[in-house]
């Protein structure tokens, strides 16, 4: 019997798959378990593509909305943040992090900035963990409503170590940027 994508998406468990699995189930945004899918954020950067753009499933994100309770985690915001002030909106709280920039001038007292960065491993300096940073935020059993990276070939790195340790089981959404180049 075959099942519908959906119905084997929603079966999926992130700290219990293989770096292959995952792969193969992130890579199509089109084909999720989602009913509502939203592009939020983002702005024309000529040729058909749009900076900072993200699809955000509304299914769940509503109810988190709506019981106050959505948790949004963004990593590597540079000068593009339509995107957290989207979200932020809506009535999330956001999280952003990006150690290249200062504290921009959000429209949100809901988003907090701070200039650290994402790491798989403990590095020091301003590079921190993803169970580093939740635990300091106190939201090491908090649901994350929806996790956003684009950390510049940090994940490449950084995702097999939070698959493994299982730091990313109270994330209900990921949007990460995988950029593989010959030095990966």
């Amino acid at each position: 019997t075959l099942f519908p994508f959906s119905t084997l998406f929603r079966a999926f468990v992130v700290s219990q798959a293989d770096e292959d699995t995952f792969h193969s189930i992130v890579m199509d945004t089109f084909h999720t378990a989602c009913y509502t899918k939203v592009r939020m954020g983002g702005s024309y950067r000529g040729c058909h593509a749009m900076d900072g753009q993200k699809y955000v499933c509304m299914d769940d994100l509503m109810m988190d909305v709506k019981n106050q309770e959505c948790v949004v985690y963004s990593f590597g915001i540079s000068g593009e943040y339509t995107f957290e002030e989207t979200i932020a909106s809506i009535g999330c709280e956001v999280y952003a992090y990006d150690p290249t920039i200062d504290a921009p001038s959000f429209k949100y007292p809901s988003i907090e900035f701070k200039k650290i960065g994402l790491s798989g491993a403990p590095r020091g300096g301003i590079y921190k963990t993803f169970l580093e940073i939740t635990s300091e935020n106190g939201h090491s059993d908090t649901k994350i409503s929806y996790l956003k990276m684009d950390i510049e070939g940090d994940e490449v790195f950084g995702l097999p170590v939070w698959l493994e340790s299982g730091s990313l089981a109270n994330v209900q959404q990921i949007a990460m940027e995988y950029h593989v180049n010959d030095e990966f």
